[in-house]
């Protein structure tokens, strides 16, 4: 396996966060090229990289993270049973990770999560989704601004994930072992589907929208008093409130996960729940001035639009105006 000339000189200013869209492709095309049979390691140490960066990293020589990388991947196969792997070694993959990522505003990550001694969170910035296998083969898309925890025994009892924020999931079904999202106080059981559930802290409600197959809903643990599950079908979307579990047939599925794609979508909506999803969609802060104006409905959808061309499109749309200071934006 050929490193590509200057590659060392590009992981440093990716490591510094220099590194333009080109120089990344150029780093992207190499890794396409590492043989094949070394993804399942090579996975593992990126999670275990990315989990040290949450809590910070020290100066790393990237060029030396490099040749290191390249001695490992081009011997013996790697042995991860016993050890974790040196803080040179961790921090190339960590530079790695920041290439696979798809155009447009929000990013878009694939890892897969393997059960270790330890529980495992998932964590997205505003601006970045990233899919997520698990170790019995379910599949989740995890939207911007959002945290999945696990425990470490995930799959050999029961199979319970804990959200805050907004996750699309295809289940693998196991009778044996069923399938249970805790988010904001409700539960969602698998019956063998795929299905979207929202709860982010400012929410005022749950909601989960079923794709496909059937999902058990009901409050869970948090919920001021208990109120009755539902059982939701394709096409239906349940909320969850403190006092009731309401249901929806014939909902809107394809609009409600359009996040998933990279699309974002509003069906007259309070201009106050807008602002919180642009604020997640293109990490920023968006802030209404006024009750009144924050009420005001807007419809919408957006795919490849810069966060300029969608605040002009919604203040106008709701006859308002916005003004931008860094990361801060008022609309009033």
């Amino acid at each position: 396996m050929t490193v590509p000339e200057g590659l060392p000189r590009l992981l440093d200013r990716l490591l510094a966060g220099e590194a333009t869209p080109a120089e990344a492709a150029v780093v992207r095309q190499w890794l396409a090229s590492l043989p094949s049979g070394r993804g399942g390691e090579y996975e593992m140490l990126l999670d275990q990289a990315r989990q040290r960066v949450v809590a910070g990293l020290p100066d790393v020589d990237a060029p030396a993270a490099l040749a290191d990388l390249h001695e490992r991947m081009a011997g013996p196969r790697l042995r991860l049973v016993a050890r974790r792997p040196a803080w040179r070694r961790e921090a190339i993959l960590v530079a790695a990770a920041c290439l696979v990522v798809a155009a447009g505003a929000v990013l878009l990550r694939q890892t897969s999560a393997v059960s270790r001694g330890e529980p495992r969170e998932y964590v997205t910035a505003a601006a970045q989704r990233e899919k997520i296998t698990l170790a019995d083969g379910t599949e989740l898309t995890l939207a911007p601004a959002s945290r999945l925890r696990f425990p470490a025994d995930y799959g050999r009892g029961s199979r319970d994930v804990y959200l805050e924020g907004e996750a699309f999931f295809a289940v693998r079904h196991d009778a044996a072992h069923p399938f249970a999202v805790h988010a904001g106080g409700a539960v969602a059981r698998d019956v063998g589907t795929r299905f979207d559930v929202r709860a982010y802290a400012d929410d005022r409600a749950v909601r989960v929208a079923v794709a496909e197959g059937e999902v058990a809903v009901g409050a869970g643990a948090g919920r001021h008093r208990p109120v009755p599950g539902r059982t939701a079908r394709a096409g239906d979307a349940v909320v969850v409130s403190d006092t009731a579990v309401a249901m929806l047939h014939g909902a809107d599925i394809a609009e409600l996960t359009a996040w998933t794609d990279g699309r974002l979508v509003f069906r007259a909506t309070p201009l106050r729940e807008v602002v919180r999803d642009l604020g997640r969609w293109y990490d920023l802060d968006v802030r209404v001035d006024g009750a009144a104006l924050g009420e005001r409905t807007f419809s919408g959808s957006y795919t490849t639009e810069s966060a300029e061309q969608v605040l002009s499109l919604v203040t106008a749309a709701v006859g308002a105006r916005y003004e931008r200071h860094g990361r801060t934006v008022t609309i009033r």
